[in-house]
């Protein structure tokens, strides 16, 4: 019987990670990448073309997969992109994906956090040590709001990242006629 396991993590790994799914499949895995191929539209579409494609983005090179969705009228720099594999299980196999950034976002945000928290401190530190080179003087503590900034911008682009992992899991289901509840769905079912 084909089955999905989603493993969510919590907070603080949500802030990176929408965790690890697996599909485990009574089908071959040559068909399963026969199916994603034909399902998963390009990334080079995006460049070409100004409407967004409904379905997964990304690419199926052999056994190896690196999916997407796109959110309407949204470009979010913190897009859950699921990277994984295909791998041969005794009635099937699986399908083994984690969702994560892209590389580039999950180096620069740390690094934004921490210049943000560096120049917080810098400037709070000087305006209580020599409030009298600051005209008008700030509000002692008002420098250290500067880095929820960062964190409620990481905050909002993870739960866009959240509803985008939701769309593609639902396009997996879909595609591999497997239901939220591990039972087989119907070829003409329709996401919700």
């Amino acid at each position: 019987m084909d089955s999905r396991l989603w493993s969510r993590p919590g907070l603080p790994r949500w802030l990176w990670t929408g965790g690890t799914l697996e599909y485990r499949l009574a089908i071959p895995p040559i068909e399963v990448a026969e199916r994603l191929k034909a399902a998963v539209k390009p990334e080079s579409v995006l460049r070409r073309s100004r409407s967004l494609p409904t379905g997964p983005v990304g690419r199926v090179d052999g056994l190896h997969f690196r999916l997407t969705t796109r959110n309407p009228s949204i470009r979010n720099s913190v897009d859950s992109i699921l990277k994984g594999q295909i791998v041969e299980s005794s009635g099937g196999c699986r399908l083994v994906g984690t969702f994560g950034m892209e590389e580039f976002a999950a180096i620069f945000i740390p690094v934004w956090l921490v210049l943000a928290m560096l120049i917080a401190i810098t400037v709070t530190v000087s305006a209580l040590i020599a409030p009298e080179m600051w005209t008008p003087p700030p509000p002692p503590f008002l420098p250290l709001i500067f880095p929820v900034v960062p964190i409620l911008a990481v905050a909002a682009g993870r739960w866009l990242a959240t509803r985008q992992e939701r769309r593609l899991v639902a396009q997996l289901d879909e595609i591999f006629g497997v239901n939220p509840n591990g039972t087989e769905a119907s070829s003409q079912s329709t996401l919700n």
